[in-house]
């Protein structure tokens, strides 16, 4: 059905609407297996396999519309800064610990090897920046 329809179905939900913003039917498939989730997830939150899927459509519209398609989300951001302080803690603590033995030339060779890993890095794109793109 694609027309308003003039009854809604949950009159106590529907009833801060609108004319013009009844809720209209519309199709959305499932599998019998993906359906029988939904319907038990609606279950333990105690409400309709409907307005469950209007539900989390409509959370999952709205967080999108939050944030830029494709940005890296803060979780994962936060995982990067901890990881870049723990690496640079753990190769300070080590570069102390190669001059402290006079291994200072092993410290230049590992130093040049690292910067060519980057150069070498930065010239491919990688993986992840190009999955993450639009």
């Amino acid at each position: 059905m694609t027309t308003n329809d003039p009854t809604p179905t949950n009159p106590a939900e529907d009833s801060a609407l609108t004319p013009p913003e009844l809720r209209t039917q519309r199709a959305v498939r499932f599998s019998d297996s993906e359906w029988e989730s939904v319907k038990a997830a609606a279950t333990r939150h105690k409400t309709s396999a409907a307005e469950f899927v209007r539900n989390a459509t409509l959370r999952t519209v709205s967080a999108s519309s939050d944030q830029n398609f494709g940005a890296i989300p803060p979780s994962i951001i936060n995982l990067i800064k901890h990881t870049y302080r723990s690496v640079y803690i753990l190769s300070t603590l080590k570069r102390d610990e190669i001059l402290d033995s006079g291994r200072s030339e092993d410290l230049e060779r590992i130093i040049e090897r690292a910067r060519q890993s980057q150069r070498e890095l930065s010239d491919e794109p990688s993986e992840l920046s190009t999955s993450i793109r639009p």
